[in-house]
C-alpha cells in the first residue's frame, strides 16, 4: 500500500470552518423556537379569544393580531441576534483552538492509520478508531470521536486526482463513506 504524506499549515479559517459546520446545530434549533414561539403563542390566543363565549366585542381579537405581527418582527429580530451571537462565539472559540493548536504539522497516510507531527506531538490513530468521514468544500473531516476531528485542509492537495486517492484511502481503510456537509455560510458573515 502507498503511503501519503502532507505539510498542513493549519489557519484560524480551518478551525472557523470546522465550528460553523459541526458545532451549529443548537443554534439552528433555537433559531427554529424563537421564530415560531412568539408567534404560534399569539395565534392561539387570538383563535381562543374569538371562539370564547364570554368574550362579547371581538376587537380584543384585532388587538391580539397586532401583537401577533409584532411578535413575529420580534422574532424575526430575535434569530438575527442569535445568529449574529453564534456566529461570535464560534469566531472566540476558533481562536482559543487555533492558539493552542501547532500551526504547522505533517500528516502521514497509511495502512497502520493516520499520524499527525508537529513541534510538541506526535499523535496516531489507527483506522478502526474512526467514527465518521465528512467534508465540505473546504476540508475533509476525520472524526476519531462525536466532537474531535483531525482536519484535512483540501488546499494542501495539488490536483483534484492526489484529493481523490486520500478521500478513497480513508475511506477504504476506514469503512467509512465521506458525507458532505455543507459549510453554514449563514453564520460565517
Amino acid at each position: 500500500m502507498k503511503e501519503l504524506e502532507f505539510d498542513v499549515s493549519m489557519t484560524i479559517e480551518d478551525y472557523m470552518d470546522y465550528n460553523l459546520t459541526f458545532l451549529s446545530k443548537m443554534s439552528r434549533i433555537a433559531a427554529a423556537v424563537l421564530f415560531w414561539l412568539f408567534p404560534t403563542v399569539f395565534i392561539c390566543i387570538a383563535i381562543g379569544a374569538f371562539f370564547d363565549p364570554k368574550v362579547e366585542d371581538k376587537s380584543a381579537v384585532i388587538v391580539i393580531l397586532v401583537f401577533f405581527g409584532l411578535s413575529f418582527l420580534l422574532s424575526k429580530l430575535l434569530v438575527f441576534l442569535v445568529n449574529k451571537l453564534h456566529s461570535a462565539q464560534m469566531r472566540i472559540i476558533a481562536k482559543r483552538q487555533y492558539k493552542n493548536s501547532q500551526k504547522q504539522a505533517h500528516y502521514r497516510f497509511n495502512e497502520s492509520g493516520i499520524e499527525t507531527k508537529d513541534e510538541l506531538t506526535k499523535f496516531f490513530c489507527v483506522w478502526k478508531q474512526i467514527v465518521k468521514l465528512s467534508e465540505n468544500e473546504n476540508a475533509l473531516y476525520v472524526f476519531i470521536n462525536q466532537n474531535t476531528a483531525f482536519i484535512v485542509p483540501k488546499r494542501i492537495f495539488r490536483n483534484i486526482e492526489e484529493l481523490s486517492e486520500v478521500k478513497s484511502l480513508i475511506a477504504q481503510q476506514s469503512g467509512k463513506e465521506f458525507r458532505y456537509k455543507p459549510l453554514n455560510r449563514k453564520l460565517k458573515r
